[in-house]
C-alpha cells in the first residue's frame, strides 16, 4: 500500500497522472541497479567483511534475496507502468481509483493506524528489552525517537505547506 501511495501521488487530472507515471519509469532503472548492486555486495563484499560460517552464509543469502526482490519488483513495475500508459481505459480506471476520496481516506487511515501500531510495538519492546538486551533497547529507543522527530518534522512541514 505504501508503494501504491508513492506511485500514485495526488494528481489533479489525467494528464498530470500520465506525466507522473512517465517520470516514475526511470526510477525503476535506479531500483534495478540498486538490486544488482546488493546482489554483487552479497557475493563479493560480504565474504571479505565477515569470516566464513553461519553468519556469513546468512547475510549472503539475505542480501542476495533482497537484491533479487528489488530487481524483480523494479522490472515488474516498469512493465506494469508501460502497459498502463498504453491502455487508456486502464489508465482512466487507475486514475479514478487513486483520486477517489473514499480510497484516499481509507489509505490515510491505514497508514495512520500502521504508524501508531509500529510506535506502540516499539515502545512495548523498548520497555521489555531494557531488562534483557541493551542493544535491542538502544535500537528501539532510536526507533521511537526517530518516529517522534519525523512526526514533528512532517507536522511542521505540512502546517506551513498547506
Amino acid at each position: 500500500m505504501l508503494c501504491k501511495l508513492l506511485l500514485d501521488g495526488h494528481p489533479s487530472d489525467l494528464g498530470a497522472y500520465r506525466a507522473r507515471l512517465r517520470r516514475l519509469r526511470p526510477l525503476c532503472a535506479v531500483v534495478k541497479v540498486l538490486g544488482v548492486g546488493t546482489i554483487l555486495f552479497a557475493q563479493l563484499g560480504v565474504p571479505r567483511l565477515l569470516e566464513s560460517g553461519a553468519r556469513q552464509s546468512f547475510f549472503r543469502g539475505f542480501y542476495t534475496g533482497v537484491g533479487a526482490f528489488l530487481t524483480a519488483a523494479a522490472v515488474a513495475v516498469f512493465f506494469l507502468l508501460g502497459r498502463l500508459l498504453k491502455d487508456e481505459s486502464a489508465l482512466r480506471r487507475r486514475f479514478t481509483e487513486c483520486t477517489d476520496e473514499r480510497n484516499r481516506s481509507i489509505d490515510q487511515k491505514a497508514l495512520q493506524s500502521a504508524g501508531v501500531a509500529v510506535f506502540a510495538g516499539l515502545y512495548v519492546l523498548l520497555l521489555a528489552a531494557g531488562l534483557f538486551a541493551p542493544v535491542l533497547f538502544a535500537f528501539c529507543l532510536a526507533g521511537v525517537l526517530a518516529y517522534c522527530l519525523l512526526f514533528l518534522g512532517f507536522r511542521l512541514y505540512y502546517r506551513y505547506k498547506l
